[in-house]
């Protein structure tokens, strides 16, 4: 049985992971009409956008306002297999230098409940800790996994819906979305692994 590691992105070594994000992206927003930027028909064109805006969160981290760390999964032939995501979004902010936000979290539909966006999420706040973020936010669509099982049983606080919010890439439907938060100051060695 194969274990999945959690390590941050090496700009050097993952050089042509954009690709892979990508992918997962749509494999993710397929998968479960998640509100990941982007919507079908995925052609060549909207693959190049797909790769642009992962490119530019790529020069977001070499310039130190992001983190990316990855879930991998070893390969009998000692290669990675890439299966999830998740960012730390640092903002420049002297009213709020101890915040931080939760972006991406994205977990390959064929990895799912394995525990992965739990490891991403505990990597995540254990950084986010050293570095002194210790107030951490993020939004999601209403009604998802995230939503409704993993963000709740990681200690995030739901603390506000809007209306509207987004459009479903797989019924053009408007959905709510939802905004969580957890300061890691009054939660430590709660739920993390």
């Amino acid at each position: 049985m194969s274990s999945v590691e959690i390590r941050l992105l090496d700009q050097e070594r993952d050089e042509n992971l954009a690709h892979d994000l990508v992918q997962l992206q749509i494999d993710c927003i397929t998968s479960d009409g998640a509100l990941l930027r982007f919507h079908p028909p995925f052609d060549d064109g909207k693959r190049q956008q797909m790769q642009l805006f992962w490119e530019d969160r790529f020069r977001q981290c070499r310039q130190g306002l992001r983190v990316s760390f990855l879930a991998v999964e070893m390969t009998d032939s000692n290669k990675e297999n890439f299966c999830g995501v998740v960012e730390l979004g640092l903002p420049v902010a002297d009213t709020g230098p101890f915040r931080a936000d939760v972006e991406m979290l994205m977990v390959s539909p064929h990895h799912r409940r394995k525990g992965i966006a739990k490891k991403l999420l505990s990597a995540l706040e254990s950084y986010a800790e050293e570095k002194e973020r210790t107030l951490l936010q993020l939004s999601t669509d209403a009604g998802s996994t995230a939503a409704t099982h993993v963000y709740p049983a990681m200690g995030y606080i739901k603390f506000g819906t809007v209306p509207d919010y987004g459009i479903k890439p797989d019924t053009a439907e408007l959905v709510a979305g939802e905004y969580f938060y957890k300061d890691l100051r009054k939660s430590k060695g709660s739920t993390r692994a």
